[in-house]
């Protein structure tokens, strides 16, 4: 189960980072608000999903 979640995390992430790399070099004047909104939907979602990925399968932070 937990490889499951690992892999479906990852390519959320990559999902979302693929999006983001492929409307960022048309950001100019002319982009509508809501391709911009998707944009800054895109990189925290990449993000996040990065970081659960890496708590998945390294577990949490030990203190």
């Amino acid at each position: 189960m937990k490889l499951a979640h690992i892999l479906v995390t990852v390519a959320v992430a990559v999902t979302a980072y693929t999006l983001l790399l492929a409307l960022v070099p048309n950001l100019d004047s002319t982009m509508p608000g809501w391709q911009r909104v998707l944009i800054a939907v895109a990189a925290v979602t990449a993000f996040v999903a990065a970081l659960r990925a890496m708590t998945l399968v390294f577990g949490p932070v030990k203190q």
